[in-house]
């Protein structure tokens, strides 16, 4: 959704509604005046009506904030942190009860939480608007948080308003977390219109891209196993969690609706399974449910009637919500072989049991739309198209499509636009995307970001409610990833040049040799792809997303990856070394260039691994030690959060270094179930 203005001031706009406001006003086609009288009446408006002005900051300049408004104090501190970058004033901030009565008229002042006096327009949920009225402009929006910074949300319409004038009036953009992601002009002045009215909101019911990389609950587990100046404690994590909780609201993520989704069915096994056992998937072994490390995964028995009307009992129990989740447990273990769920499915001849599972999922969930419906019409029942049953059906069809709301996972790999298009063909109508796109767990340039652009365009052709990317903040290699998809998200017809210039405008005059490099990597990451298509392929792999894509590379890095294609992707940037750049942009190339050269090492550590592991001549030992030594120089600048590096991604790798598995795990190591 494109920023629209609501009442424009300049040229013919300005024309045509001033004529507007007199023909209103004071019928002139209806009263009887000279020439000479109408004439002064024009001027006389035209004085009154203020036309385009350029401000200097002042002394007097002032940003006042609504202290009733939980998140309007934030809202004012990161307004007076983005015009001192720009601008170059740090202007005062006051808490305000009113509107200040003694504002400066000669000075231009910024009133953050009230409405512009005379907008009586009601707000619509999550709206954000800003007004210029002279020397005065207006933040307000629709805002409905007890904290702005917590993810996944309502949105606040107050600060998105902030983020809006911004990008539009000072041309900033957040290309990553943290101060060193903003991307700004600096200005001597500023020109705004005299009058003009902004509205703006989310073009989709939620958008968003997941950044809980940082979380310490999740890094801390995995803190040990990263040598010890590559550890975090917890007050580390915190600062670089707020930072991308921050970077998400620059980026104007959140959710106009929420919903619940996810593994609807993870306490099933402690309600029923001793009661009810044939509520679960039986094995081939004749046992139903699973172990209970695995009983959070459990799988339904979906051709059993009782199945569909406990989950009906439930959903009624708790109220007949409106939005319902019944999105399948995910995991391989326990899916269902008895004869009636096998009867379920429209498998070929000769086809391996995982190979589609879609039919018998479909019919599930249209039996459960079935009864639901006559219960409240507008429910809409909530599943993931993911996982085995991700391929579109081959005998069903989406019996309510009106009714169900489906949360896609296609992969990279996926033919997408076969994929969509079959699925819509099947009757799929709305539709959210929860791709693991951005779930990268190894420190390399992929090349992925057009395909994962290409992919949401195409996922437009459903009634998209909107999006949620699943993935990890924690390998700055993909920052661009990041950038291009959440802008995609709030922007939606923004092209994928004009994305990548935003990006690549950090790098200031060094932006082309940076448009050079990530095409490089583009065009190598489509050979890569194809060449872990046929590892897939030839081991009869099956990748269910794309988080399990980085474990297969690292299995097999050469076939996956091309080292002379990092090589000249250095080459390229070191070309900008040459160029008279401004100290943060050449801050900025030398912060690609160190990850690239980080690229290159563990490049060479993986490469390593896969010798020693195929049982040849190597230098592990010493490759890992040069890495680790890297790592530790650079731990901050590299930004890579270390642990689930080594935690995760790496994990396989470093359990063949002697050195390491010594002195950092003692001699612990074991496997990760």
């Amino acid at each position: 959704m494109r920023l629209r203005a609501k009442n424009g001031i300049n040229g013919f706009n300005v024309r045509n509604e001033f004529f507007r406001s007199i023909h209103m006003k004071y019928r002139i086609e209806e009263t009887i005046m000279s020439k000479k009288i109408l004439i002064l009446l024009i001027l006389t408006c035209l004085s009154v009506a203020s036309f385009a002005k350029t401000w200097q900051l002042d002394k007097n300049s002032v940003i006042c904030f609504n202290n009733k408004i939980i998140d309007a104090r934030f809202a004012a501190e990161e307004l007076q942190k983005h015009l001192a970058l720009v601008l170059g004033k740090q202007l005062e901030i006051k808490s305000c009860v009113a509107i200040p009565a003694n504002l400066s008229p000669d000075s231009l002042n910024w009133v953050i939480g009230f409405t512009c006096p005379g907008d009586n327009k009601p707000l619509a949920k999550t709206e954000a608007r800003y007004a210029v009225r002279d020397n005065i402009i207006y933040f307000y929006g629709d805002h409905n948080l007890n904290d702005a910074l917590e993810n996944r949300v309502p949105q606040s319409g107050l600060l998105m308003a902030i983020y809006t004038f911004l990008e539009n009036k000072l041309n900033i953009h957040w290309i990553r977390p943290g101060d060193a992601g903003i991307v700004y002009t600096t200005m001597t002045n500023l020109d705004l219109p005299g009058q003009e009215d902004v509205a703006w909101n989310m073009p989709f019911e939620m958008i968003g891209v997941r950044v809980y990389a940082w979380s310490p609950d999740r890094v801390m587990p995995m803190n040990k196993l990263a040598p010890g100046p590559l550890q975090y404690n917890e007050k580390e994590m915190n600062v670089r969690l707020r930072n991308d909780l921050i970077w998400a609201n620059r980026l104007r993520q959140g959710s106009r609706t929420v919903i619940t989704y996810g593994h609807a069915f993870t306490g099933w096994w402690d309600k029923y399974g001793k009661t009810n056992p044939e509520f679960f998937g039986l094995s081939t072994e004749g046992v139903r449910g699973l172990k209970d490390e695995m009983k959070g995964r459990v799988k339904l028995c979906v051709s059993n009637e009782a199945v569909v009307d406990k989950i009906i009992e439930e959903w009624v129990a708790s109220g007949k919500p409106e939005y319902y989740n019944i999105c399948p447990n995910d995991g391989t273990p326990g899916f269902c072989f008895c004869q009636e769920c096998m009867k379920l499915d429209a498998r070929k001849d000769g086809e391996d049991f995982y190979a589609h599972l879609t039919d018998r999922y479909l019919n599930f969930w249209n039996r459960i739309a079935a009864k639901a419906v006559k219960l409240r019409p507008d429910v809409t029942l909530i599943t993931y198209i993911y996982s085995y049953y991700r391929f579109p059906p081959r005998r069903e069809k989406v019996a309510y499509p009106d009714n169900m709301l489906f949360g896609m996972v296609p992969s990279i790999f996926d033919d997408n636009e076969t994929f969509f298009d079959e699925w819509a063909k099947a009757g799929a109508k709305s539709v959210f995307l929860r791709p693991n796109d951005l779930y990268e767990l190894l420190p390399f340039f992929r090349g992925a970001e057009k395909l994962i652009y290409d992919k949401f365009q195409q996922s437009r052709r459903f009634k998209l409610f909107g999006t949620d990317y699943d993935g990890l903040r924690s390998m700055r290699t993909i920052d661009i990833d990041y950038y291009i998809i959440a802008r995609a998200m709030t922007s939606p017809d923004k092209s994928f040049d004009e994305l990548e210039n935003e990006y690549c405008s950090a790098y200031g005059a060094a932006a082309p040799l940076v448009k050079q490099f990530y095409q490089l990597y583009r065009d190598n990451g489509d050979k890569n792809r194809n060449a872990a298509k046929e590892i897939i392929k030839n081991k009869k792999l099956r990748i269910l997303d794309d988080s399990m894509i980085s474990i297969l590379v690292s299995s097999d890095l050469a076939r996956g990856m091309n080292r002379n294609a990092i090589v000249n992707a250095g080459e390229i940037l070191k070309k900008g070394k040459s160029l008279k750049l401004e100290p943060r942009h050449a801050a900025a190339l030398d912060d690609l260039i160190l990850l690239n050269q980080h690229a290159l090492l563990s490049y060479d550590f993986m490469t390593e691994v896969n010798k020693k592991q195929q049982g040849q001549p190597n230098d592990l030992e010493n490759t890992a030690k040069k890495l680790t030594e890297f790592r530790i120089k650079n731990r901050d600048a590299i930004g890579i959060c270390w642990p689930v590096l080594f935690g995760h991604g790496e994990r396989k790798s470093w359990k063949e270094v002697d050195w390491y598995k010594q002195e950092v795990m003692k001699n612990k190591i074991t496997e990760k179930k």
